[in-house]
């Protein structure tokens, strides 16, 4: 919970309005973050992704240690360095060591996995 005091000098806010407010702060934060439909469960409920390895052409599981959200991103805290081709989609017909195609779609397109 945060409460922040905005002026208002012209009356223009109004009680019970909405906003949506974005912080800055002096700090950066050096973070990896995933698109959260990345993220996936196991059947212990610990966290995962499907990680793609081209030579093989199969992905795996990884479990991945997750923080903060950011927007529709996952900070991932631990499991994987950020060199890995990571599933985004599609996860729900994968499986351990399924072997897969990968295919590259034009940017701003959600990646598949067929």
């Amino acid at each position: 919970m945060v409460r922040v005091n905005v002026p208002n000098p012209e009356h223009i806010l109004r009680l019970g309005m909405v906003a949506e407010v974005k912080i800055v702060g002096d700090r950066t934060l050096d973070a990896m973050a995933l698109p959260g439909d990345s993220i996936v469960r196991d059947p212990q409920g610990a966290t995962m992704v499907y990680v793609y390895y081209p030579d093989q052409k199969r992905v795996y599981a990884k479990r991945v240690e997750v923080g903060t959200v950011y927007g529709t991103e996952i900070q991932i805290t631990s499991g994987v360095t950020g060199n890995e081709s990571v599933v985004a989609a599609g996860q729900d017909k994968l499986y351990e060591g399924a072997e897969v195609v990968a295919v590259t779609l034009p940017p701003g397109s959600s990646m598949g996995v067929k």
